[in-house]
């Protein structure tokens, strides 16, 4: 039986609400108030005395537990691992895999992108395009074999990279078609 995810994720948090609650001012308050707050992006004006710093680390602590707390809730989260046909993204994306399933982190699923549509591929395509065709397909036996149904989609190579709403748009409507 799997772990429940929120204390999965407290084993790797531990460390931040001890470090956010149990801050103390050294000799110089205020200077300490200001390094501290600009280490957490705060505006130095909005810290000027103890209780206000004080409060600014329960702040952050809530934050962290909130953060935490959504991470490993299946509900509203779960995330999605693109990878290509091809071996570093594929052993990239199976430690990465395994170490949310450690956390406790729910996995939706992957996506596989830049697949070469074979019907666009004719005997006279260069040597280039072909073997890299053949690898891909050696690649995607290892997806299939590793990821089994975790694999969601499999977007095809497009003549561009997906970049802007027009291109999105076109991955989309590939993604979901029916």
């Amino acid at each position: 039986m799997m772990k429940r995810p929120s204390d999965s994720l407290a084993i790797y948090l531990d460390d931040v609400p001890d470090a956010t609650r149990e801050w103390k001012p050294d000799s110089e308050p205020k200077a300490r108030m200001r390094e501290i707050a600009g280490q957490r992006g705060v505006p130095l004006p909005q810290i000027n005395n103890e209780a206000q710093a004080e409060r600014s680390g329960i702040s952050i602590h809530r934050k962290v537990k909130k953060s935490a707390e959504l991470l490993a809730d299946e509900a509203p989260t779960a995330f999605f691992f693109v990878t290509l046909p091809e071996i570093l993204p594929i052993a990239v994306i199976t430690s990465f895999i395994n170490w949310f399933h450690e956390l406790g982190i729910p996995i939706g699923g992957v996506i596989v992108n830049g697949v070469i549509q074979k019907d666009q591929v004719a005997a006279n395509t260069v040597e280039f395009v072909r073997n890299r065709v053949q690898m891909q397909d050696e690649h995607m036996a290892e997806i299939w074999q590793i990821f089994g149904d975790r694999v969601r989609a499999i977007a095809p190579l497009f003549e561009t990279e997906v970049k802007g709403a027009k291109m999105l748009n076109r991955l989309t409507e590939h993604l979901f078609a029916a």
